[in-house]
C-alpha cells in the first residue's frame, strides 16, 4: 500500500517537473522575441 502510494508520488512529482521544464523552456523562447 505505501510503496504504491510512494511510487504514484514519485511519477507525479517527475511527470511535475517535466512540466515545469517544458514550460519554462516555452517562457524562454517567448523571451527571446521580444
Amino acid at each position: 500500500m505505501f510503496r504504491k502510494n510512494d511510487l504514484r508520488r514519485d511519477l507525479f512529482e517527475n511527470s511535475f517537473d517535466r512540466l515545469a521544464e517544458e514550460n519554462i523552456k516555452v517562457l524562454q523562447e517567448s523571451y527571446k522575441l521580444f
